[in-house]
């Protein structure tokens, strides 16, 4: 099955009554969460279908994606309070400023990464922009795709650019890949 099959697939699951239940995902990712070790989480402000993570954002020292004008890519923001956010590129709540790639480079980061799919492999399928792959890229850390069972399927087509997660988390259980 190709990328643009499986989001089909996927698209029409996301378009019927298909709803994550975020409580149970949420205390299965904070269970998680405090097993590790890091400076920050990477997060993100949900869209569709996506968890809803923002409760995470106050107890722990969170990061965003921020959109960067000057050469289309995402870099990384901190989150500190509803006042350090605003409306983004793609209609996507992100922090106003973006913080220095220097002040990142030798920081622990722990990435919980949104997904439309995610086998038991640590392959995702995003939305086909490439943005968290490239994010990935630019960064360290461990990426922990988050997702509901439904979305776990049995392949992700995968490229050579495509970045593997190291867990995925759903409300049932924590897949070591």
């Amino acid at each position: 099955m190709s990328k643009a099959e499986l989001r089909e697939r996927m698209n029409k699951l996301f378009a019927s009554d298909f709803k994550v239940d975020n409580e149970p995902l949420l205390t299965k990712i904070e269970s998680f969460l405090k097993l590790q070790t890091f400076d920050y989480i990477v997060c993100y402000y949900s869209i569709g279908h996506e968890v809803n993570l923002s409760p995470l954002f106050s107890k722990f020292s969170c990061l965003l994606p921020v959109y960067n004008e000057n050469d289309g890519n995402y870099c990384l923001g901190l989150w500190d309070g509803l006042d350090s956010v605003h409306v983004g590129k793609y209609g996507i709540k992100e922090p106003k400023l973006a913080k220095s790639d220097s002040t990142l480079i030798d920081k622990s980061l722990l990435w919980l990464v949104p997904g439309i799919a995610f086998d038991e492999h640590g392959r995702r399928l995003g939305r086909g922009g490439g943005f968290y792959d490239r994010l990935l890229n630019k960064y360290s850390g461990i990426p922990v795709g988050i997702c509901a069972e439904e979305q776990l399927v049995s392949g992700v087509p995968f490229e050579e650019h495509d970045k593997k997660m190291k867990f995925i988390i759903t409300p049932e259980r924590v897949i070591n890949c």
